[in-house]
Order: structure tokens, then C-alpha cells, then sequence
């Protein structure tokens, strides 16, 4: 089942095999995949093909993940894993598109989406310490933080410092109104 959902100035929808350049060049620049736990630096077309493979295609939204469209083509992506039970947001944005708010917007539309389909009541994410515009992404849609942790950077091949957010569907509602 292809999702695509539409904001004030992007499309999300599902990745395609046409969006592997894009993918290449953009996670391609160290600024963006350093900032990523799952993605590896340097990226090439054979880990951008693998991972569009790999998308789940049964419309379960904890599997969803979408291409950020501004109507040029891709820009970033956004979506969801799964992790003890929750969804965990996550997302990228190529720097020539950062400080233009697609990504507030983006965040915005996807749980919109989770949360109105009725199916979860709190989304967790987070970011590496230090990533402050991610993490005022977040805490623009509701998130807030809830503990801190290190995670893997693949990109850096380093445990880093981390800080886990979540937002429940309540407060996104009434952060979003």
C-alpha cells in the first residue's frame, strides 16, 4: 500500500529506486549522515538501493518511511521503526534545504498521520547532543525529553551521547491547535 500525504509545501511519499542519486549526494555530505545513527559515511548507491528493497509493503505505519518531497524531488526523508512496541521517528534533511522549516513541517504532517489513525499514543526519537535544530524540531511538535543515553553513530563509528524524546498524541494535538 503506497502512502502519500501532502503538507502546505512537500510530499511524502514512498522512496523510489529514481531517488537513489538524490539519497547519494545528500547523506553523502558528512554534515548530514554524522548526525544519523543507521547511516553510514560514505553512503553509495548499493545502501540506498538495499534500503528502499527492504521497505516494509503491508502499510503498517510503525515500517513507514517517506522520500521529502518539495516538488523538485527529494530532499530528505522521514519515517518510523519500531522499538518495544512504540514508533521511533526519524528523519534527515540535505543542508542546501536546512533553516527552511521543510522538516518542522514534514514532522508535523507524519504524526498528524500516526496519531489520527488511532493506533499509537506516544512516538518516541531523539537526538545526538549537540544536534540543537533537530531537537528544536522536536520540541516544536510536542516532544520533550525523557533521558539520555548513547547510541551508535555508523557514520562516525563512535557510541555517542544521546537525548530520547517522546511526544504522546495528546500533547501533539494540543501543541498543533
Amino acid at each position: 500500500m503506497a502512502i502519500a500525504l501532502e503538507s502546505r509545501r512537500l510530499v511524502l511519499r514512498r522512496p523510489e529506486p529514481d531517488d537513489i542519486g538524490r539519497m547519494v549526494d545528500l547523506l553523502g555530505d558528512f554534515e548530514v549522515s554524522k548526525m544519523l545513527s543507521r547511516v553510514p559515511h560514505p553512503y553509495r548507491p548499493e545502501d540506498a538501493a538495499s534500503w528502499i528493497d527492504a521497505l516494509p509493503h503491508d502499510g503498517d505505519p510503525t515500517g513507514a518511511e517517506f522520500a521529502i518531497d518539495a516538488g523538485a524531488g527529494l530532499i530528505g526523508g522521514i519515517g518510523f521503526t519500531s522499538e518495544d512496541g512504540h514508533p521511533v521517528l526519524g528523519y534527515w534533511l540535505g543542508r542546501p534545504y536546512w533553516r527552511r522549516g521543510y522538516m518542522s513541517e514534514a514532522v508535523e504532517r507524519v504524526l498528524d498521520w500516526l496519531f489520527c489513525r488511532g493506533d499509537h499514543d506516544v512516538v518516541r526519537s531523539g537526538v545526538f547532543s549537540g544536534n540543537t535544530a533537530s531537537l528544536r524540531i522536536q520540541e516544536k511538535n510536542g516532544f520533550e525529553i525523557i533521558g539520555r543515553n548513547t547510541v551508535h553513530c555508523l557514520a562516525r563509528g563512535l557510541d555517542l551521547p544521546h537525548i530520547n524524546t517522546e511526544v504522546t498524541r495528546r500533547r501533539h494535538l494540543g501543541v498543533m491547535q
